[in-house]
């Protein structure tokens, strides 16, 4: 087995310096350069920012260099905020340039406690320092480092923000007697549509009388839910939304899930307002429990989509939220 291993590794070697040998040292008398060339604001959540920066590498050498790491420093008034480094690893290929995205993510309690009356604030002023480190092969080439360090320094506008989310006005319609009938011919089912009434009258009403013999997950029966998704942040920033993505769960269960334009905001505060269908197909013996209870457990997952000045952010910033809690109606 040695004796097989032996040769290959001579010939890498000798493939190694005959590489080395081929450079001409003019080709690397332009250095390499990393820069960033843009940071946004890619999303918040209910507790955090995550700001997008961009790494611009531009390759001038016959050979493949890296990107090996980026530090962060955010400042906010001269107060340190946050430090991180990524070692996220990109190969830049020889003669050509390359464009890295690369998120870091900051908490609104970090920043309030960087900035004096941060709930006073409508906007802060962030200046992002760091290096960016590249990394370059060491084939033994005069002048040719094995490391560049990149230091920059970039500044941001930042909206305040603290914002709390609560369901509010929950509400379960009962369907006509009209969109009984009309479920029930439709499905062909043989079911007396007085006695299907009744049932889905006790269930969402709370009452104790039982189904009446009658699976709802058996029929198809549409029944409209409605509520509002009360956003209010607890600083001077306005949050101005204009849609929303969302799947609501009712004691693990998916009931509804879609998007709405009705928003409207007053003050610190805005509201979406959510209304929907789901069919009786969905009312499974544990949904018909929570019914019966007129209390569940519920979990919200979203996103809603938020407009900002363009001096702060040029495209919709989106709020993803996966929250829980309890419910009573």
């Amino acid at each position: 087995m040695k004796k097989k291993i032996l040769p290959v590794v001579i010939i890498l070697i000798a493939g190694m310096l005959a590489q080395c040998a081929s450079f001409d040292p003019a080709m690397f008398k332009k250095k390499p350069t990393a820069r960033i060339t843009g940071v946004d604001i890619e999303s918040i959540t209910l507790n955090d920012i995550t700001f997008l920066f961009d790494v611009a590498i531009d390759n001038p050498y016959p050979i493949t260099i890296r990107l090996a790491g980026v530090s962060f420093d955010f400042l906010v008034e001269n107060n340190r905020v946050f430090t991180s480094k990524t070692s996220k690893e990109i190969r830049v290929q020889r003669q050509s340039s390359s464009t890295t995205p690369l998120s870091v993510t900051i908490t609104y309690k970090e920043l309030a406690r960087a900035v004096s009356n941060y709930t006073k604030r409508e906007y802060i002023y962030c200046t992002i320092k760091g290096d960016i480190l590249v990394k370059v092969p060491n084939l033994g080439i005069p002048d040719v480092p094995s490391s560049l360090k990149f230091p920059y320094s970039v500044k941001k506008k930042v909206p305040a923000l603290k914002p709390r989310l609560a369901l509010k006005n929950f509400k379960l319609h009962m369907p006509s007697m009209q969109e009984v009938l009309n479920s029930l011919a439709k499905q062909g089912s043989g079911v007396n549509p007085q006695q299907a009434y009744g049932m889905l009258d006790s269930l969402l009403s709370g009452k104790s009388s039982g189904s009446q013999g009658i699976d709802p997950s058996k029929l198809d029966i549409p029944i409209k839910m409605s509520f509002d998704i009360v956003m209010k942040n607890e600083t001077r920033a306005k949050m101005n939304f204009t849609n929303c993505a969302y799947n609501f769960f009712m004691d693990g269960e998916s009931l509804i899930t879609g998007n709405t334009d009705k928003t409207y905001t007053s003050g610190s505060t805005s509201v979406i307002r959510v209304m929907n269908t789901f069919s009786s197909r969905k009312i499974s013996s544990n949904i018909q429990q929570a019914l019966k209870k007129n209390r569940a457990d519920y979990k919200l997952k979203g996103q809603a989509s938020m407009k900002l000045p363009a001096s702060v952010k040029k495209t919709p910033l989106l709020l993803n939220f996966d929250e829980t809690g309890g419910l009573n109606w």
